[in-house]
């Protein structure tokens, strides 16, 4: 049996309901008030049940499906199929018939803050950078499947705790591979290393980042024997 068989016979048997619905009430309205309209009283009572039972019978038999703002649809190979920056409300089949085949995405903003401190005996480097989901239906799949890749350990987790993931990994890799450029900055209270680093991790980071649909906003390190930078200094460069 096709989708589209499928889709048809639940269309279908949700009239069915609408129309048994609408005749039963109608059935207890002729036995409940009987078949005299004599009365403008009589008339009102008739015509205000039938619009309550229609609109009653509406509501239990045919739903809606709400989409969040900022989502989209994407097929199984990441493809857009369409976007909905503002939201939107439809009916269930027709939303069952656009989603067939296809995974429904946020690409909502989301900003989050890490800090990784590298081994003592490696670089004694602790870096703290800002890192954002790009806010765009294209890079949508290749973020959520990035995060999708996390082993949570069984334990359930949710979106900003498995971007941090993604992140750790990423700052992980970058020390075991720069660990010898990273010894190089020695002090973090001089502007001059703190943007050399800052385009130094960009350098690296941001490639990689980007195939995960996110990027670097801002980047600092300090030295751990020391203090960390204020938050002052950590602003969006």
């Amino acid at each position: 049996m096709t989708p589209e068989t499928i889709l048809f016979i639940y269309s279908a048997t949700k009239f069915i309901a609408f129309l048994v619905m609408i005749v039963s009430t109608i059935l207890f309205l002729l036995a409940k008030f009987g078949t005299n309209f004599s009365t403008e009283e009589q008339r009102k009572k008739w015509l205000i049940n039938l619009v309550l039972a229609v609109f009653s019978s509406t509501m239990c038999v045919f739903s809606t499906s709400g989409v969040l703002p900022q989502s989209c649809l994407v097929d199984a190979e990441g493809k857009v199929i369409t976007s909905f920056p503002r939201g939107t409300i439809m009916w269930t089949w027709n939303y069952a018939r656009l989603a067939r085949g296809t995974t429904l995405l946020s690409y909502a903003p989301l900003q989050v803050e890490v800090e990784w401190v590298t081994r003592p005996d490696s670089t004694n480097v602790a870096i703290f950078v800002v890192v954002e989901k790009i806010p765009m239906p294209e890079t949508a799949a290749k973020y959520w499947n990035a995060l999708m890749d996390i082993n949570s350990g069984g334990v359930k987790s949710g979106e900003e705790w498995r971007f941090k993931e993604v992140v750790r990994d990423e700052l992980f890799r970058f020390e075991r591979e720069k660990k010898s450029e990273l010894s190089r900055f020695l002090d973090n209270t001089d502007e001059e290393q703190q943007k050399a680093f800052e385009k130094f991790v960009r350098g690296v980071l941001d490639p990689r980042l980007l195939e995960k649909g996110m990027r670097i906003r801002a980047a600092d390190f300090s030295n751990p024997k020391k203090k960390f930078p204020s938050s002052e200094a950590r602003t969006l460069r």
